[in-house]
């Protein structure tokens, strides 16, 4: 027996889900629990879940951090695989994955563009101070 309300796999002649709380007795009694009802994955129906993809290709083009980028692009790919298969969880830890990587590539390209400017700077003062 499954909930209708959260999907969990329940004992037969349960009164209340002991995960979301439902109340089992109002339920109806198709085992099927309703349109978009997917008991192996636990979702009743398919979550909306961003794969960052468009994201992780931007940083990885404009932050020149390709390690960071193109794992953050295979993620993204796997996480859309992942959603369009219907195993929503692991399309969920793929996307999770994948924000964390486009994060870290934006953090490298920050510090990278710092990292110049401060170089450029000091390039200038000792230009105009006449130290070669």
């Amino acid at each position: 027996m499954f909930c209708q309300s959260c999907g969990a796999k329940l004992d037969d002649g349960a009164s209340f889900c002991g995960y979301c709380g439902a109340d089992l007795q109002s339920q109806s009694a198709d085992p099927a629990g309703g349109p978009g009802f997917t008991p192996n994955c636990g979702w009743q129906y398919a979550p909306e879940i961003n794969d960052y993809l468009t994201l992780n290709i931007l940083v990885t083009l404009l932050c020149c951090s390709p390690w960071t980028g193109i794992a953050g692009i295979v993620f993204s790919a796997l996480a859309g695989s992942a959603n369009d298969r219907g195993e929503y969880m692991k399309a969920s830890g793929y996307s999770r994955i994948a924000k964390i990587l486009f994060w870290i590539t934006v953090a490298f390209g920050i510090g990278q563009a710092i990292t110049v400017m401060f170089v450029f700077g000091i390039a200038s003062v000792a230009a105009l101070l006449g130290i070669n």
